[in-house]
């Protein structure tokens, strides 16, 4: 992990800086990472009357949503954006390759992403590298090195801040205080620069 803070990462951030310079090859940066949201609060305490148990209802217990999630940044790392895709299905390949072919059609310039290496990431970026070789360029994280993402503190924060001891009622209502919830801190420029900071990766 040390290591790619130390070696990757500087390389990285010089690929992006060349791409500043010079137009034929800019490349947008992005962080991807996906989450799922329970129906079933993140955090199993609250408030009740003194001598009285909480109780929280909700219709289907082990409901659950996922979300895929990137952060974008711009190839001087000056300006940052989060966008996500909620779905009720599991996150397979098909799903994956339409969220990141709709990222290339709203950016309209390659992107260099980086991620971790489960198996639909390693599809996805076989069948760009395929049918569309110049869209991305795919930088994998080490193995077990979720501290290295961004992206894990966009979900820490929905889930243990804005989210923390919510209840829905059903999957739309969850679904609609997930986006609520990722909305809201989606071009937070002072908090998207801080998930760098906490994942150890400066921007200077």
């Amino acid at each position: 992990v040390q290591a790619w803070r130390e070696q990757d990462w500087p390389r990285i951030k010089k690929r992006l800086k060349k791409g500043a310079n010079q137009a034929s090859d800019a490349v947008e940066l992005a962080f991807l990472d996906e989450a799922a949201f329970m129906l079933q609060p993140p955090k199993h305490s609250t408030w009740s009357p003194v001598g009285r148990s909480s109780i929280q209802k909700v219709s289907e217990r082990r409901g659950r949503l996922n979300v895929i999630g990137t952060i974008l940044g711009s190839p001087q790392l000056c300006h940052f954006r989060f966008r996500h895709a909620i779905l009720r299905e599991n996150i397979s390949s098909e799903p994956m390759i339409d969220f990141l072919t709709a990222m290339h059609f709203a950016i309209r310039h390659p992107v260099l992403l980086i991620w971790d290496g489960v198996p639909v990431h390693k599809t996805a970026a076989n069948w760009f590298r395929e049918y569309h070789p110049t869209w991305f360029e795919f930088e994998p994280l080490p193995p077990y090195s979720p501290e290295l993402n961004p992206v894990e503190e966009c979900w820490q924060l929905s889930k243990c801040h804005d989210l923390a001891t919510f209840a829905a009622q059903d999957l739309n209502d969850l679904e609609t205080h997930v986006a609520a919830s990722l909305t809201q801190h989606a071009d937070d420029q002072q908090m998207l620069r801080s998930h760098f900071a906490y994942a150890g990766l400066p921007l200077d």
